[in-house]
């Protein structure tokens, strides 16, 4: 995922590496198809010595799961201080300066999942989804309830979790745009649907801005990793763009939005 994390005008690379159980920030260089590697730092790291218990169970995921492996990445101003957070891996990360970083909680049982934020409901702090990307559990919507201290953007509260969809096989896609130009943000969640016998669900959830969703299926039987929204057309309304991960490959289907 690339932004300007650090508040210095110009963007930055941040990356999970598993094997090193570490979440990267790296410097993008003046050029860089140059072969050195680029000046990359820390900010956060986590340990496979013990976890929490995830969600579902330690058998909801796949056995090649590491011991409190951390995925997922997206970002937004969680606190409105004017700088975009880092959001992952159960977490969001706040710039400290001087290339530091704090990781705040947001969910310890969830941490090797997808993310998505953005201003779901109304006032307040974005709300941050989080999803199963390997594995089976909930698709959940986590809002923030507390004070902040507007001196210097600081806050204290308890991040609380609605559940949106009870069950998600491998729901490796997941996004937030305003998909039927209402003005409240969508969500857009889908299955990978890994072999013939799992399903594969591609929804849209139509959001009212006060955390309520109508729940639309656009195809309940589709595999779809990573899928895309965007306007294929031309048209001025949202098209859906899907492959599948293993299932059924080589394919590519579009989903084609008829409402204009």
């Amino acid at each position: 995922m690339t932004g300007d994390f650090d508040n210095d005008d110009l963007p930055e690379l941040v990356f999970w590496n598993q094997d090193a159980r570490t979440l990267f920030i790296a410097e993008i260089p003046a050029n860089p198809k140059k072969t050195q590697d680029w000046k990359r730092e820390p900010v956060y790291v986590y340990n496979a010595d013990s976890e929490m218990e995830p969600r579902g169970g330690v058998g909801a995921y796949p056995a090649w799961r590491g011991r409190n492996e951390h995925e997922g990445l997206t970002k937004a101003d969680i606190d409105g201080d004017g700088i975009v957070d880092i959001i992952g891996g159960g977490r969001w990360f706040k710039y400290m300066g001087n290339g530091m970083f704090r990781a705040n909680l947001v969910d310890a049982s969830y941490t090797f999942t997808r993310a998505a934020a953005g201003q779901l409901i109304e006032g307040g702090r974005p709300e941050i989804l989080v999803s199963p990307g390997d594995g089976v559990g909930s698709l959940r919507l986590y809002e923030w309830h507390g004070e902040m201290n507007d001196k210097n953007n600081t806050g204290s509260g308890t991040w609380v979790s609605k559940t949106l969809i009870e069950t998600i096989y491998d729901g490796h896609t997941l996004d937030i745009i305003d998909f039927n130009g209402d003005g409240h943000p969508d969500i857009f969640s889908a299955e990978m649907k890994l072999n013939p016998d799992n399903p594969g669900a591609i929804r849209i959830l139509l959001g009212d801005g006060k955390g309520n969703f109508i729940h639309h299926l656009v195809n309940g039987d589709i595999g779809c990793h990573e899928g895309k929204i965007f306007d294929l057309e031309g048209d001025g309304d949202y098209d859906i763009l899907a492959k599948p991960y293993n299932w059924d490959t080589p394919r590519i289907d579009l989903f084609i939005n008829e409402t204009k």
